[in-house]
């Protein structure tokens, strides 16, 4: 409660219009959540009733979601498959929110469709420590469970689960911190059942009391431990060996050196360098090392003091101050066609995009009751 009062209400709905502008996305109630420079969606629930009802009152769109049942999501993927002859991997997809909340990974959803796993540039490798997981805590533990075998209701597919020890071991090739990862423990951890996240690369943890990471040196010491085979603590060796070619190979970057890049970029081209344009492009770091440095890719320009596209948002309360101020300096009802010939006021875009259609902002805003009396028409009969 102390949190929520430190703001106001014009306060918080700044905040949403500033993440806005600056992600060119309508903010997430976790996005909030989880950034200590934010207020918390739950100040947003007490004061405006619910967090769409901020969303609306910052003139944003609300973030609909549709529902999709399991037998939808694999017509999706069978019927992509059918059209184009292969696979869909992720990118193909507007969102693979649905199918890692219904089967657990993309991958899953791929298998569960009868589909072949897309084969990137990494996935064989994935692939390979899966199987080194799997070969490892049998050798450790003896029995073990894996996700091919049993499909748990209302939690997935863990990857190793080693009933005994009331341990799930999830094997991924680098650590990350996602909304999915953290869904994923919440259901996992409603097992009572300790969980191990074993990872090849490095990367972001997400800290939660119930999770341990296990890097490959720890693994290699875990084997050690336990007396195990030297032929497996050899294939660990390997993968370690590996792993560390593969990050000399992609090289580390500072800030300064990202900022340097981002700077002889818009210098050489003249134009502000796009996201989506410069993955895979040969000696240029991938757009993700950019957000995952400063935070966002939008963020990183600014460090490098290159311009960002910014769209002006305006509060639902601005656009109806607007037409009522045209309306008074003008004496008339303005309509469509003659406000988009009007300079320095919103544009007719921004109305439709905040009320959804020109004569709901005349509406909301007073006016539409006005043309009615103008043209002796009678008001409409409300129920």
């Amino acid at each position: 409660m102390a949190r929520e009062r430190k703001y106001t209400s014009n306060l918080l709905l700044k905040k949403l219009v500033e993440y806005y502008e600056l992600h060119n996305k309508v903010p997430k109630t976790y996005e909030f959540d989880k950034s200590n420079n934010l207020p918390d969606s739950t100040t947003y629930n007490h004061r405006f009733g619910s967090w769409n009802n901020a969303l609306e009152k910052a003139g944003l769109n609300i973030n609909r979601k549709r529902r999709y049942s399991e037998q939808d999501l694999i017509k999706i993927l069978q019927d992509f498959y059918e059209k184009n002859r292969r696979s869909p991997s992720c990118r193909d997809m507007p969102s693979i929110t649905p199918f890692v909340n219904i089967f657990g990974s993309w991958n899953n959803a791929l298998k569960i469709a009868g589909l072949k796993m897309n084969e990137g540039r990494f996935s064989k490798l994935w692939i390979r420590w899966q199987h080194f997981c799997e070969d490892d805590t049998r050798e450790i533990y003896g029995n073990i469970n894996i996700k091919t075998q049993k499909f748990i209701p209302l939690i997935g597919y863990p990857d190793i689960i080693i009933k005994k020890e009331k341990l799930i071991i999830d094997a991924m090739s680098s650590a990350y911190d996602s909304i999915h990862k953290k869904r994923q423990i919440e259901k996992y951890s409603s097992l009572d059942c300790e969980i191990q996240f074993w990872c090849l690369f490095g990367g972001r943890e997400i800290k939660n009391k119930k999770v341990k990471y296990y890097y490959i040196k720890n693994i290699i010491r875990l084997l050690q431990d336990n007396s195990s085979s030297e032929k497996i603590i050899t294939r660990a060796k390997n993968f370690m060996n590996f792993s560390e070619n593969i990050i000399n190979e992609q090289g580390h970057y500072d800030k300064k050196q990202l900022i340097k890049i981002l700077k002889d970029h818009y210098i050489k081209f003249g134009n502000i360098p796009a996201y989506d344009k410069l993955t895979n492009i040969e000696g240029f770091p991938a757009p993700a090392t950019f957000t995952r440095h400063f935070g966002s890719w939008n963020k990183a320009l600014i460090e490098a003091g290159i311009p960002i596209n910014r769209r002006r948002i305006y509060f639902k309360e601005e656009l109806i101050e607007s037409l009522r101020k045209h309306y008074l300096k003008n004496g008339i009802i303005p309509t469509s066609t003659n406000w988009e010939k009007e300079k320095n006021i919103p544009a007719l875009s921004v109305f439709h995009r905040v009320f959804g259609h020109w004569n709901n902002a005349l509406v909301e805003s007073g006016l539409q009751k006005e043309l009615r009396i103008i043209k002796n028409e009678p008001p409409k009969k409300t129920i």
